[in-house]
Order: C-alpha cells, then structure tokens, then sequence
C-alpha cells in the first residue's frame, strides 16, 4: 500500500536537518576509511538505501515511485553529455594503454573485471545517494521555502548545487590536503565543476519529478570514466584536490574541458526552457504530491517544432 506523507508544518526546516545530519554521519564513517575496495562500496550502497528510506518518509513513496518515461526522457535530455563521457573514457583507455606498452608492462589489468565490477557497485551507490540527498531532501526542502516564484526556483537550483559541489571537497579539508594555492584553486573549480552538474540533475528533477531518472543519469556521469581506468594497467587519473603541482595542472585543465564542452551546452538548452517546462507553483515533495510525470506534452512539440526548423 502506497506510503502518503502527512501534511508538515515546517517542511524547510525539518528536510534541512535531515540533509546535515545524513551528510555529517557519512562524512564522519567514510573520511576514516578511504582506502576504497568492497567494504567502502558496500557502505555507499547502505547508505544509497537508507537516504531513499528517509525521501519515502519525509515526501511519500510516490516521490521514489519509478518512471520509465521519465528515465527516457533524462537520458534523451543528456545524450550528448553521455556521448561525450564515452569519447573520453576512449581517449584515456587508449592513452593509458599506450604508456603501458611503452613501459615494457601489461597494457590490462590482470584484475579489470573485478576492478570493474567495485567501480559499478560504487557508482550505483554514489549516484541513488547523493542524488535522494542533495536533489530529494536539499532540493526538496529549498522548494518548499522558495518554490511558489521562478526567481526562488532559481535560488532553490543555485544553493542545492553549490551545497552539493562543495560536498565533493569536504573530505579533502577533514584530511588537512587543502594547503597550496594550486589545491585551493581545485576546491573551487571541482565546486563550480560538480555544482554546473547538480545545477543539470536539478532542472531535470523538475520535469520528471522522478529521482531514478537522475540517479541512473548521475551513476553514468561517474562510471563512464572509470571503465577505462578499471581495465589499463597504467590510466591517466585526475584527482579531486592534490598539492602535486602535475596533478593539479590535469584537475584543473580536466574540469575546465568538462564544463566547456560537456555540461555548459546542455546547462543553457535546460535553462532557456526552463520557465515554459515549469509552472508554478513548484513547492517539492515535501509539501506537494510529488508524482513521476510525463514532461509537458506543449513544450515537448515545440521543441520538435524547432528541431525541424533547424535541420530544414
């Protein structure tokens, strides 16, 4: 029997809470043990669960209620990102397997399919959890304070992306790495880089209203990479915050390539669409019946109608 969430009296406050309070818990298990492998995954995945428990209960389980149109339409919206996350997973398979057979090594990694399988496991975990935390309860509870205008949507989409970009630096700063400019320079660009991406999952929440839309988006947008880097021997990597100055010149050339020629196109499309695809009021899973939706059926022929435009 499906879950409906009773009416809240103070949504906004209630949601945020909740967010600190997931986030602080998994900051605090996950910074100790970083050393990654099964156990880490395992506890990605736990954590992936309880946070899909808790959206249940703050919103209802129609708000985790899963749409087939809704995965469809994200995926259609988000091709061209994916496209080229798989053009550069190629380009680091080959440049990795290239350097392996120059240094006399095994290009593949004797373990790839087992490195493979962690990586997907972590991805899935990575992209139900964050995605229920900072898009279903920090988004959903901005909404609930904001989202009866366009300009509090805005700031709604604004402050959960930033708040979700700066996450990805936290443990960094817990683990005392954040020291040299050129790391300092890397929290800002991986907090502009992961906030341009929370800013896309955002706008695509609203049309769908569907949290497995952008869970199986955001899962994709971390596992692409990481297949090259799970089967050669010797991979190009780029790490999230380093004082290495070789490393941090890769970071900082690696997220500026991603946001320029990956996620900026797609960010100005959704934005540009975004009042027509959003009426008001948009008040979150908290407050309104939140149900996966089919996007406006209105918005959808126009764009067909522009499409045809262009290519005549």
């Amino acid at each position: 029997m499906p879950y409906t969430r009773p009416p809240r009296r103070y949504p906004f406050l209630v949601g945020i809470v909740v967010f600190v309070i997931i986030f602080a818990c998994f900051i605090g298990i996950k910074v100790p043990g970083t050393s990654g492998g099964w156990g880490e995954n395992c506890l990605e995945l736990v954590y992936a669960a309880i946070t899909l428990v808790v959206l249940a209960a703050l919103g209802g389980t129609s708000c985790i209620r899963l749409s087939a149109k809704g995965v469809g339409y994200a995926f259609h919206k988000l091709l061209y990102v994916l496209i080229w996350l798989a053009v550069i997973a190629f380009i680091v398979f080959l440049s990795g397997y290239a350097m392996s057979s120059k240094d006399g090594a095994s290009p593949i990694r004797p373990d790839w399919t087992m490195q493979l399988l962690i990586n997907i496991v972590l991805c899935i975990g990575i992209g139900i959890f964050e995605e229920c935390l900072c898009r279903g309860i920090l988004f959903g509870s901005l909404l609930a304070k904001m989202g009866s205008t366009h300009r509090g949507i805005v700031w709604a989409i604004v402050i959960s992306s930033v708040v979700f970009g700066f996450m990805h630096t936290v443990p960094y700063f817990l683990k005392g790495t954040v020291i040299t400019l050129a790391a300092w320079a890397q929290v800002v660009t991986k907090t502009f880089d992961a906030g341009v991406f929370g800013a896309l999952m955002a706008l695509l929440y609203l049309r769908t209203r569907n949290i497995w839309s952008i869970a199986a988006i955001h899962c994709l947008n971390d596992l692409l990479p990481l297949v090259a880097m799970s089967v050669v021997s010797n991979p190009f990597t780029v790490t999230y915050v380093s004082n290495d100055a070789q490393s941090a010149s890769n970071s900082l050339v690696y997220t500026v390539v991603m946001f320029l020629v990956v996620y900026l196109p797609v960010l100005l499309k959704l934005a540009r669409d975004f009042r027509a695809s959003t009426p008001l009021p948009q008040m979150g899973p908290f407050v309104e019946d939140w149900e996966a939706r089919k996007p406006d059926a209105s918005l959808e022929s126009r764009e067909k109608g522009k499409e045809r435009k262009e290519t005549a």
